[in-house]
């Protein structure tokens, strides 16, 4: 009897993870290239595969330092394009966007470049941490786009 309700039991267990409507294959893939460094100028390219399960990406706490003022961000479908108007953020430390929602709604099929926006104005962004690049809105499983921040170092 112990051994029907041990088979039983682990027949539940294992049939569980089948019955989940969102599939995380915890796959997506976020390379950085060391920053071109052009005097004070810097540019960090990002290049990011989303999951090929439900097409998330988990908060990428970015590995460099940003010390300076962040001039544009510029993003760019991949040949798998997120969902059109996806959404881009990159929080501080404090958890608030840098780019003011600048980067929410980008398109699947053109590059966009766009600056920080403060207060209904575009500008710089100053910022002197790393930062996490956060991803929302893409349902495209294993959807790929490059990122360039470009800033200059103080």
């Amino acid at each position: 009897m112990k051994r029907l309700s041990a088979i039983i039991l682990l027949a539940v267990i294992l049939s569980v993870p089948g019955l989940a409507l969102g599939v995380t294959n915890n796959d997506e893939v976020v390379s950085y290239q060391e920053p071109y460094i052009y005097g004070p100028f810097r540019v960090l390219e990002i290049t990011i595969t989303a999951d090929s399960g439900d097409g998330t990406l988990p908060a990428q706490p970015i590995p460099y330092a940003i010390n300076g003022m962040v001039m544009l961000v510029e993003t760019n479908p991949g040949s798998t394009a997120p969902t059109d108007n996806y959404d881009l953020t990159l929080t501080g430390i404090n958890g608030a966007d840098i780019m003011g929602g600048a980067l929410t709604n980008r398109d699947t099929a053109t590059t966009e470049r766009t600056q920080a926006l403060t207060n209904g104005s575009y500008g710089v962004a100053v910022t002197h941490r790393t930062l996490t690049l956060n991803l929302t809105n893409n349902s495209v499983v294993s959807a790929d786009f490059v990122i360039w921040i470009y800033w200059i170092a103080n």
